[in-house]
Parts: C-alpha cells; sequence; structure tokens
C-alpha cells in the first residue's frame, strides 16, 4: 500500500529571463562585452595602427585634445614671421578680455581667462573653437580691415569713388 499522505515533489523554478542570477533577484544586470575596435576603414577612431615596418603606434583619443593642442598645432606651423603666433596671441587676449563669468563642466573652479590665460588652453577643441568664434566681431571693432579700392562706392565706406 502506498502511502498518499507524502507532499509532492515539485519541479525547480526555470530561471527568469528578466533576473541576472535566480538566487539574487537584486543583482545587477551582466555586463555587455566591449564593442570591437574600431577599423581605420569604417572612419572611426583609431586607437593602435600597425605600422609598415612591423611596429605598431598607439594613438592619443583626438576629443581629448584641447585648445592648446590645437594651438600648439598651429603654432609648428613653418611661420619664419611668427604671424600664426602672433594671431593666436591676439585672439586669445581678446577672450580673455571678454569673458567676465564662465562655467566649464569639465573644469570646475576654472579661473576666468583674463587672470590665468593660460586656462584656454584646457578647453575641448570645441569649447576653444567657440570661445575663438566669439572673439571675432570684437577683433574686428578694435582692427577693422582697411578700405581698399574694392570698397569705393560702397555704402559706409570711407574710400571715395573713383573719377572716370
Amino acid at each position: 500500500m502506498t502511502d498518499q499522505t507524502a507532499e509532492p515533489t515539485l519541479a525547480p523554478p526555470a530561471p527568469s529571463p528578466y533576473v541576472a542570477d535566480s538566487a539574487d533577484p537584486f543583482a545587477a544586470p551582466p555586463t555587455p562585452a566591449p564593442p570591437a575596435a574600431p577599423s581605420a576603414l569604417s572612419g572611426q577612431i583609431v586607437n593602435r595602427i600597425e605600422l609598415p615596418s612591423g611596429g605598431w603606434a598607439v594613438l592619443r583619443d583626438p576629443r581629448e585634445l584641447r585648445g592648446g593642442d590645437k594651438e600648439d598645432v598651429l603654432r609648428n606651423i613653418e611661420d619664419p614671421d611668427h604671424a600664426v603666433g602672433a594671431g593666436l596671441d591676439m585672439v586669445a587676449g581678446m577672450v580673455c578680455m571678454l569673458v567676465v563669468r564662465w562655467e566649464v563642466p569639465y573644469l570646475p573652479e576654472a579661473p576666468l581667462p583674463r587672470d590665468v590665460p593660460k586656462i584656454l588652453r584646457q578647453l575641448t577643441i570645441p569649447d576653444y573653437d567657440a570661445m575663438i568664434a566669439c572673439a571675432r566681431p570684437a577683433m574686428n571693432l578694435i582692427f577693422p580691415k582697411p578700405p581698399t579700392p574694392e570698397d569705393a562706392g560702397k555704402p559706409g565706406s570711407p574710400t571715395p569713388p573713383a573719377s572716370g
């Protein structure tokens, strides 16, 4: 005779597709695998390149470049008269005179450029370019373009029309 009072055995519950580990319902979801390294052929940023000689180089992420890096590139242009450097200094000086307050999220407590001009070198290139662009109208006001013969006859031109 069989004992009818025994409890029936239940199968273990199936793992939930919504929980990383059914033993710990509060566990963080599994971390996805990192994406494959971008290819130079895809037009994306490449961190490591193989050289034809069999060597290799690890490249800095260009998104980490700052305004100072851009200035260094421009200053390294062959410029025996130092015109590029002088132009950079002039525009940076104008930015320093224009900025009266600012907040830069990645430079907390950054001093004003008029107090520490080299702080502009720490800006990301897009921020640096935006600051330089905001200085252009002031530069045009302080250093207007000299009139040329082509300006003759234009309203507001200081150049008199050529007599014919």
